[in-house]
């Protein structure tokens, strides 16, 4: 802050009247000079007055210019440190009179704001700590529901993993119409609380942030693969074309979440398509790639488009029907497009179909990680004689899968432990063509280690398969580097029986 101009003006108005007393002087001797002849001591004398005035004019200027700006410059440069922050400045200047009110109030001002920021900062304080408390809080209740999905996607799947199985096991026995009609039924039923069952756990661990973004390079195809392999059943079931566009694309992206996506996608399409059929495929977009799932079902209303992303929203579903699921699938998709740092753009034309689409970016050919997933054909081939371990520590569980195992044509060992496998193995005196495991065994196994153990005392990369409640990136990424495949519960035996004949083949 400048002060010099209002000294100026100080300094200006002290001298104004000295300096018209002296300019008074000169003139009236001037007028005198003029008039009689002058005297010029005079002369002199008057201009020495005029001077000495201007002089002492100039001296109680200065005096009464300190004693009034000198105050108003402290308590300007105090109210510039207030007005910073700085309320533990004070004036005590002893200039009396009205400045010394003027000080006093600014000394009150600094002290309140000072009192009115500690009151602050200690309200700042305690709201952190609840915050804090709260955070805490939520944060241990984020860590208990975690645990609990946890618990529920591998105990709650084990009871449905084996209905699935008793199930498909029965439906190969059965030949009396009316029969296998009540069985078809409970297999819609058992098929429509999988998907129920699958979509609130992944929506209750998105909700909770267990889900995490792993992006990696891979080829598309391979993904493409497991998805032909996964619903082209379902496509023939309803007598609709399934068409997967085959890329040499490389993308960067989670896998699993990707897989996830495209998996409710095309499940979408194939049930709301009554003719024609479902087309996947890929598009180069600068720097990435955009994924396209077409349908030529019922189409989606423009005013409607957002709504569908929304949970438990059906739009050809007003009875509710179970079988058509709970309405999860397309924002359980918007949230793990989400995750993956993208969105979920839909085109659609009522009564002609819809194409949903995601861009995912383009991957590097020098950072690929192989999946383990060679591309796959469609051609089925008889198990007869085929060597299948399987191993889990569900009683329910080896029944049923050593009913569909024998009545896929295979020779099963059956098996709760590795001692019982590998015991299994000795008498069958010869190497098995593939071992089927769960991932949780008893006594502290797991199947990955046991998988290990049967290759290793065959000196063999035998084919692997592991079957797993479990969802997180730990066990997929273990899984994909011992070289294994990965099924989840509760798994379809019909993609199970397609993955073992690709793989002994």
């Amino acid at each position: 802050m400048k002060f010099g101009g209002i000294r100026n003006r100080i300094l200006a108005i002290a001298l104004l009247p000295a300096l018209v007393m002296a300019v008074g002087i000169v003139l009236v001797q001037m007028a005198a000079v003029k008039s009689g002849g002058g005297n010029y001591p005079l002369w002199v004398l008057s201009l020495g007055l005029s001077g000495l005035c201007l002089a002492l004019g100039a001296l109680a200027a200065r005096h009464i210019g300190g004693q009034v700006v000198r105050p108003i410059a402290d308590m300007a440069r105090a109210v510039e440190r207030i007005g910073k922050g700085d309320f533990d400045i004070r004036l005590d200047s002893g200039a009396g009179g009205e400045f010394s009110i003027l000080e006093t109030g600014v000394n009150d001002m600094a002290a309140k704001l000072k009192q009115g920021q500690e009151m602050l900062e200690q309200r700042i304080e305690e709201t952190t700590r609840l915050l804090t408390a709260q955070k805490e809080e939520a944060e241990r209740a984020n860590l208990a529901k975690s645990r609990f999905l946890a618990a529920a996607t591998h105990d709650l799947r084990q009871p449905m993993h084996a209905l699935v199985l008793f199930v498909a096991a029965l439906k190969d026995r059965i030949h009396y119409p009316e029969v296998s009609r009540i069985v078809h039924s409970i297999e819609s039923s058992v098929t429509a609380m999988q998907g129920m069952f699958n979509a609130l756990l992944d929506i209750s661990r998105l909700d909770a942030g267990v889900l995490q973004a792993h992006p990696q390079d891979f080829y598309l195809q391979a993904l493409f693969d497991r998805l032909l392999l996964d619903f082209t059943p379902h496509a023939m079931e309803k007598q609709i074309r399934l068409r997967i566009v085959p890329t040499q694309s490389i993308v960067r992206t989670d896998p699993v979440l990707l897989e996830r996506i495209l998996m409710n996608l095309i499940s979408n399409g194939i049930r709301y398509t009554s003719e024609g059929g479902v087309v996947v495929g890929c598009r180069r977009t600068k720097g990435g790639v955009r994924i396209e799932v077409w349908d030529s079902g019922s189409g989606i209303p423009e005013h409607r488009r957002k709504e569908i992303f929304q949970e438990f929203v059906q739009l050809n579903n007003p009875e509710r029907d179970r079988n058509k699921g709970l309405g999860l699938g397309l924002a359980i998709v918007e949230r793990m497009a989400r995750l993956l740092g993208s969105q979920i753009e839909i085109k659609s034309v009522e009564s002609r179909g819809s194409v949903f689409s995601i861009k995912v970016p383009r991957g590097n050919a020098k950072r690929l990680v192989d999946d383990g997933t060679p591309p796959v054909a469609l051609r089925r081939r008889q198990l007869k004689d085929t060597l299948v371990v399987f191993v889990d520590d569900e009683a329910t569980i080896l029944e049923g899968m050593e009913v569909l195992l024998s009545d896929w044509g295979c020779q099963p060992i059956i098996a709760a432990t590795a001692v019982g496998a590998l015991a299994g193995l000795a008498r069958a005196s010869r190497p098995p063509d593939i071992i089927v495991s769960d991932y949780r065994l008893r006594e502290h196994e797991n199947g990955i280690d046991l998988i290990a153990r049967i290759r290793e005392r065959y000196s063999a990369d035998i084919p692997g398969i592991l079957i797993s409640g479990d969802t997180g990136p730990e066990l997929l990424r273990e899984a994909k580097d011992r070289g294994l495949h990965i099924l989840h519960k509760p798994m379809r035996p019909a993609k199970l029986r397609a993955l073992i004949d690709h793989l002994v083949r």
